[in-house]
C-alpha cells in the first residue's frame, strides 16, 4: 500500500533537511526522565512483592545509564552543527537518509479511527463513567467489598489510560481496594472459624497498599516509549528494512554510519521501555483477577459464615456449618495468596531480565545500545 501524501511530504522534507539534534537531545532527556520516574517503592506490591523489586531496579538502572550515554552521544554527533548555529545534521549517504525518512514516517500520529484516536478514548471514557456510576449507586452490605466493590475493581480505568500516548487503553492495577476488603472480611469472619485466623495471616502479606505506584510506573514507561518513538521512530518493518539496508552498505562514511547506529540504539531504548510497560501491565491484569476472585469468595462465603455464626446463638449446630465454610474459604484464599508471588515473579523478574539483557535484533544483527562516552570519537 502506498504512503499517504502527508507521509511522502514529510519523508521528502526530512531527507532534504537532515535531522534535528536539538529535538533529539530534548526527547532523549524526556525518555530518560520517564524511565527514571518509573520507580517502584517498597510498598508498591505488598510485603510479598518486595523481594522481586531488585530485578526491576537493575533493569531500570541499566536503561537509564544507556540513555545517559545517548545524551552524550547526541551532543558529540551534533557538536559541529550546534557550533555553527544550525539545528540540522545532514546525512550524505542515501541509505542513511532513508533511515531518517523511515523514522519520521513511523513517528507520525496514527489515524483517529484505530486505538489511540480520539473517538476510541472518548468511548472508553464514557464506558468507564457508566460503570463507575453503576458501582456508586449500589447499596452497601454488611460484608466489605460487595457487588459495588467488585464492580469498581473490574471497571476499565479508561480515564487513567487516556493519559499516555502509546495507543493503548490500560486497565491498570485495581487490586488495593479488593485486597484490603478481603482482609477486612477475614477479620470479621475469624470469630466464627479458627481456620480463618491462619488465612488472615497468610493474606496479610499479599495486600497491595496502593494501586498508584504500579500504575504510575507503567504510565511513565509508556511515556518514555512514546517519546522514544517520536525521536527515533517506532519498531516498524519499514524502519527495520531501512536500517538493514544502511548496515549492509560497505561504502557509507563513518559519520553517516554513526547516525544510523544512534537511531537504532534509540529505537531499542523505546522498545525496551514499552516491553517493560507491557510486562507490568500483564502482571497488573493477572493480580486483578486473583484479587477479584478472592474478594468474590470472601463476600459470598463470608456473608454465609457471619449468618451461620449469628444463627449459632440460637442453634449451636450452626457453628459447625460456620467452621466448615471457614475451612473452605481459608483453603481457597490460601491458593489465591500463593498465586500472587508467582505472578509477580513471572512478569516482574522475567520482564526485567529480558528487558535488560535481550537486545533488539534487526535482520540478525544485535543493536548494542548507545555508544559509551569513552568510545565516542568526534563526529
Amino acid at each position: 500500500m502506498e504512503d499517504s501524501p502527508q507521509y511522502q511530504v514529510k519523508a521528502a522534507e526530512l531527507a532534504g533537511r537532515g535531522i534535528d539534534f536539538n529535538d533529539i537531545l530534548w526527547k532523549i532527556k524526556s525518555v530518560y526522565s520517564g524511565v527514571w520516574s518509573a520507580k517502584l517503592g517498597e510498598a508498591s506490591l505488598g510485603i510479598v512483592g518486595n523481594s522481586f523489586l531488585p530485578d526491576y531496579e537493575r533493569w531500570r538502572g541499566a536503561l537509564t545509564q544507556d540513555l545517559q550515554n545517548g545524551e552524550v552521544e547526541a551532543e558529540a554527533i551534533g557538536e559541529k552543527v550546534f557550533k555553527s548555529g544550525s539545528r540540522y545534521l545532514q546525512a550524505e549517504d542515501g541509505a542513511a537518509q532513508a533511515v531518517l525518512a523511515a523514522v519520521e514516517r513511523s513517528s507520525l500520529p496514527e489515524s483517529a479511527d484505530r486505538p489511540g484516536g480520539n473517538p476510541y478514548y472518548e468511548q472508553a471514557w464514557r464506558d468507564n463513567n457508566m460503570l463507575s456510576a453503576a458501582s456508586a449507586s449500589s447499596p452497601g452490605h454488611m460484608v466489605a467489598g460487595s457487588a459495588a466493590a467488585v464492580a469498581a475493581v473490574t471497571a476499565p480505568a479508561a480515564q487513567w489510560g487516556i493519559r499516555h500516548e502509546r495507543h493503548l487503553v490500560r486497565t491498570g492495577l485495581r487490586s488495593a481496594e479488593a485486597s484490603k476488603a478481603v482482609m477486612a472480611n477475614l477479620m470479621r469472619c475469624r470469630t466464627f472459624s479458627l481456620a480463618l485466623v491462619a488465612a488472615a495471616a497468610t493474606w496479610w502479606v499479599t495486600v497491595i497498599p496502593t494501586d498508584e505506584d504500579l500504575n504510575s510506573a507503567v504510565a511513565w514507561l509508556d511515556r518514555a516509549s512514546t517519546e522514544a518513538g517520536k525521536a527515533f521512530g517506532r519498531d516498524t518493518p519499514q524502519v527495520r528494512e531501512a536500517i538493514t539496508r544502511a548496515w549492509a552498505g560497505e561504502t557509507m562514511r563513518a559519520a553517516d554510519a554513526r547516525i544510523v547506529d544512534f537511531m537504532a540504539a534509540g529505537l531499542q531504548a523505546g522498545f525496551r521501555a514499552g516491553r517493560m510497560a507491557d510486562a507490568l501491565d500483564r502482571m497488573a491484569q493477572r493480580l486483578n483477577v486473583v484479587h477479584k476472585s478472592a474478594l468474590t469468595l470472601s463476600v459470598l462465603l463470608g456473608g454465609a459464615i457471619i449468618a451461620a455464626g449469628a444463627l449459632s446463638r440460637v442453634h449451636p449446630a450452626a457453628r459447625l456449618v460456620a467452621e466448615a465454610m471457614g475451612t473452605k474459604l481459608a483453603a481457597a484464599l490460601t491458593v489465591c495468596a500463593n498465586l500472587v508471588p508467582i505472578l509477580i515473579a513471572r512478569e516482574l523478574m522475567e520482564g526485567a531480565r529480558e528487558g535488560a539483557t535481550d537486545p533488539l535484533v534487526i535482520d540478525g544483527r544485535v543493536v548494542p545500545g548507545f555508544r559509551r562516552p569513552q568510545h565516542s570519537p568526534g563526529a
